[in-house]
């Protein structure tokens, strides 16, 4: 017997030690791994919320809050604010709701219709943050060019004369470039934190697709 029939016999011996799992055991056991992901989702969306409400406190924040304010005007700031604390608690609700529902004993098939919903309302989520800012961030720029006494001062500088719509355009152009790069930063973040998550829940999902088959 060469050396490569010595390794299969050895697989074969190895195969025969493996324990062997019920369809109704692997389903337990995939579901309690996607109630646990789930959790980790919510558990991570709370974290994000009591951030940003701490962060809100600190010092420089302060300054920057009645910055915005100056050149937004109180109404608008506020308005947004609590705009977002709002969308960011039904979030919350949401990942809540759909870590009880996972977390509920139910078929196979109940189970992958919830795990579609979760990944549906995770990306939802990180779609609706990132619009929020990029849109927040155009606006409180087209309002800069009015409000802030720099920036005014900076358009209409003599030097500046017959060249204002230019600078302008130029300052909305350079904003937008920036506010995509933000984006995309968020954006990667979100993807390291959730991506893990989520593609551990799509695993899920497909060995339960084949159970269910």
């Amino acid at each position: 017997m060469d050396q490569l029939d010595i390794l299969k016999e050895n697989w074969k011996q190895q195969e025969k030690g493996l324990p062997k799992f019920s369809t109704t055991a692997l389903s337990s056991m995939l579901h309690k791994k996607s109630s646990n992901i789930v959790k980790w989702l919510l558990y991570i969306a709370l974290i994000e919320f009591a951030l940003l409400t701490l962060a809100s406190f600190l010092p420089f924040m302060t300054d920057a809050r009645d910055e915005a304010i100056e050149i937004t005007g109180e109404s608008f700031h506020y308005g947004t604010y609590v705009f977002s604390y709002i969308a960011l608690i039904i979030f919350v609700y949401l990942f809540y709701r759909n870590y009880r529902r996972i977390s509920a004993v139910q078929p196979v098939k109940e189970l992958l219709r919830n795990i579609i919903i979760t990944r549906k309302t995770m990306r939802a989520y990180i779609w609706f943050n990132l619009a929020f800012v990029f849109v927040y961030g155009v606006i409180f720029s087209i309002l800069m060019l009015e409000n802030d006494p720099r920036i005014y001062n900076m358009v209409h500088a003599p030097s500046n004369a017959g060249h204002e719509l230019k600078i302008k355009l130029m300052f909305l152009g350079f904003t937008f470039i920036y506010l995509l790069v933000m984006c995309l930063v968020i954006y990667g973040i979100y993807s390291l934190v959730y991506g893990i998550l989520l593609k551990r829940l799509k695993r899920n999902y497909k060995e339960l697709s084949k159970i269910e088959m």
